[in-house]
């Protein structure tokens, strides 16, 4: 089977991104966040994806981690809020292994 093409699942308030990537400890802090916040996870074995914040209306407002392989074990990422707007976003990791999902506030 071939995952190459990443496909986008569409995300809109909670209930309609199914976590189904197998990822431990999945955690975004602060939360709510100002201009920065760390995703931090565990995978049980690599997978190459990329990491998005997504409004509540669907719509991508920020490649926060662009394609990307992650070894297996534990990643803490670093990112920049500074430039969305106050809300609460949806942040997720695409894989060809899945998808995982976190609910973010963003607060000034």
């Amino acid at each position: 089977e071939d995952k190459s093409q990443l496909e986008k699942p569409v995300c809109k308030y909670f209930d309609e991104c199914k976590n189904t990537l197998a990822v431990s400890k999945f955690k975004v802090y602060p939360n709510p966040a100002n201009n920065t916040a760390t995703i931090s996870f565990t995978l049980p074995e690599a997978v190459d994806g990329r990491i998005t914040l997504v409004d509540l209306s669907g719509r991508e407002r920020q490649v926060l981690q662009p394609q990307t392989s992650y070894a297996k074990g534990q990643h803490s990422i670093s990112v920049d809020l500074g430039i969305v707007p106050e809300g609460i976003y949806l942040l997720t990791l695409y894989t060809n292994k899945g998808v995982q999902t976190q609910r973010v506030i963003v607060a000034r």
